[in-house]
């Protein structure tokens, strides 16, 4: 037995675990990969586990997939190929499904371009508790980086089948392909293709007889296509357009109705359409780059009831109302565009706007949700380079949105949002020393288009200061202090929009540091030590009866630690965590351990 050798790193055998743990949550992960030559052929293993679990309950979820797959030559072209799969998904000890099967088929492979295989097998299959044998078929195609004049193609097809009982068959079919070609660095052409059909039967377990099983038939079938060109106009601009098209549809019905679920009596048929094109024209020089876009898009969703086993027509028709209420179409038309001047070798001046128009409408009388959105972006950046070391950027936004509301029944609803931020930081960088401190300010107002005619609704604002920067000290050669720090202050309050006047309600005040000491004992070996600070304070600002004053303070402090070690081979293990100690209200409520573990050893 010899592993197989890859020139790739990607592409070598490993194993892949972790263990986090948060308070009283743990996460698990579990990933292995492991290819090698055997007996004339190749054995390929995939695992890949992740769970979650609260400490003393049982595992809330669990994901579970494992492949072993063997494939023999038989000559230069043809493989004969075993395959082993097992899937287990549980969530919160309820939805739980397990499949296990087994695959022997044969495989025509032509190098690395093409290859079809046919395959056979029995599968164990568990679905609410409910125990299945079934018969297998699966059929497999692809054809990897064929060249036709230029153009570089690339397809793949699958098809599969399963029997179960109780009548029930699992098949899905699905063909993609996409076709490239570059004609040069600012002329390119590319095609994508898919279409699947998915059909399935789910078992659903009887409310009043937990040991009554019934079978709904889930049909889906998805068509997509995308199309896009770029080429250049002239010797400074360029163009680029796209279009994209998604069409979906979805038939769910019962084989039998259930007793008292007059919905098991009926098909329901759900179709959802989207199309999407967005198109622009570039400028780009040494010193300017401009881009103007517009992009379009619309979708429909419609929904159908069909009586399939002769339900009450009263019962037919709440169901099909109740179905019709989903139905929506939706349109957005958007314009965008980004500029780039540079100033002069040290200053780079940035403009992005896009501003879009979305219509929402429902044929439904019963559906109130029929509005029209504005949506207004601003972002402007100035950036400035003192020196090698030390860069300047001073950034602000402005983001205005008008949501209105077209029918009565929510035109109370109706409102303005509008967010002001300014963003300044510093970055600075050198062998021993770096640092990025940023600082925000930031204001959000929600101002209601009718708050003055709508008892009960009242506009609000919320003004924020924050800081954030992370800290990197190089004292001897080995040792380094690394520190993270965010500091944030808001105030939420009623807002009056025509004096712009607001009477403050709430405060809130985060404070979290880490700060580690960090020694690397060799190239490989590195160790910290450190603590981290968390502080979050909330206070009423108004009197509500009891008087304005504290109403939460959460620290949590403690030591914190890790270590990370790099082999040779590139396998690594890094360890890290903190105990924490948790104060409400200057009480101290519990000290609780945090863990963090991850490991990849290459082999």
């Amino acid at each position: 037995m010899r592993p197989n050798k890859y020139s790739n790193p990607a592409e070598r055998n490993y194993i892949n675990v972790g263990l986090d743990k948060v308070v009283d949550t743990y996460f698990f992960r579990g990933r292995g990969v492991y290819n090698v030559d055997l007996l004339y052929g190749t054995l390929r293993l995939n695992q890949n586990y992740y769970g979650t679990v609260i400490r003393n309950r049982k595992p809330l979820n669990d994901f579970e997939t494992f492949n072993l797959e063997y494939e023999y030559s038989l000559s230069n072209n043809i493989l004969l190929s075993f395959e082993q799969n097992w899937l287990l998904t549980s969530y919160n000890n309820l939805d739980e499904l397990e499949r296990l099967n087994g695959i022997a088929g044969i495989k025509y492979k032509r190098s690395d371009k093409f290859f079809v295989g046919l395959g056979f097998g029995l599968e164990d299959n568990k679905t609410l508790g409910l125990l299945s044998g079934g018969r297998l078929l699966q059929i497999n195609s692809a054809l990897s980086n064929i060249n036709i004049d230029n153009y570089i193609i690339n397809s793949k097809l699958s098809a599969r089948r399963l029997e179960l009982n109780r009548d029930r068959v699992e098949s899905n079919f699905a063909i993609g392909s996409n076709v490239f070609k570059n004609f040069d660095k600012d002329n390119r052409l590319f095609l994508d293709f898919g279409y699947f059909v998915f059909n399935t039967n789910s078992v659903y377990q009887g409310l009043s007889d937990i040991n009554k099983f019934s079978i709904e038939s889930r049909d889906k079938d998805s068509l997509m296509i995308n199309l896009g060109v770029g080429f250049q106009l002239l010797d400074y601009f360029n163009t680029n357009i796209s279009l994209s098209l998604t069409d979906y549809s979805l038939l769910r019905s019962f084989k039998e109705p259930v007793i008292n679920s007059s919905w098991t009596g009926v098909a329901k048929n759900k179709r959802q359409f989207l199309m999407s094109f967005f198109g622009d024209i570039g400028f780009d020089s040494d010193y300017f780059t401009q881009k103007i876009g517009l992009n379009f898009q619309v979708y429909d969703h419609e929904n159908h009831v069909t009586n399939k086993f002769d339900i009450p027509i009263e019962e037919e028709n709440r169901l099909r109302n109740i179905e019709f209420q989903l139905d929506e179409n939706r349109s957005t038309t958007g314009l965008i565009s980004k500029s780039k001047w540079k100033i002069s070798r040290r200053d780079t001046l940035s403009v992005d706007y896009s501003v879009s128009l979305s219509q929402y409408n429902t044929p439904s009388l019963n559906n109130n949700e029929d509005r029209d959105e504005f949506i207004s972006i601003v972002n402007i950046s100035l950036r400035h380079r003192f020196s090698s070391y030390l860069t300047a950027i001073f950034a602000g936004e402005m983001y205005m949105n008008h949501r209105v509301y077209i029918k009565s029944q929510r035109s109370a609803d109706s409102r303005w949002n509008r967010i002001y931020r300014f963003t300044p930081q510093i970055i600075y960088e050198s062998k021993k020393f770096r640092m990025q401190p940023q600082f925000e300010v930031l204001a959000d107002y929600t101002i209601y288009d009718f708050e003055f005619i709508s008892p009960g609704i009242n506009s609000f604002s919320r003004r924020q200061i924050k800081y954030k920067d992370q800290i990197f000290i190089e004292f001897l050669k080995n040792i380094s202090l690394q520190s993270q720090i965010f500091i944030r202050y808001y105030e939420i309050g009623t807002m009056y929009w025509d004096a712009f006047a607001e009477t403050a309600q709430e405060s809130n005040f985060e404070h979290f540091t880490q700060m580690l000491l960090v020694a690397r004992t060799s190239p490989d070996v590195s160790m910290g030590c450190g603590a981290r600070y968390y502080k979050l304070t909330k206070k009423n600002l108004i009197d509500i009866g009891s008087g304005p004053g504290l109403k939460y303070d959460l620290i949590s402090i403690g030591p914190e630690a890790m270590i990370k070690i790099q082999f040779p081979s590139g396998s690594r293990i890094s360890l890290s965590g903190w105990y924490e100690f948790q104060f409400i209200n200057k009480e101290m409520v519990r000290n609780v351990p945090n863990l963090f573990l991850q490991t990849k050893m290459y082999m």
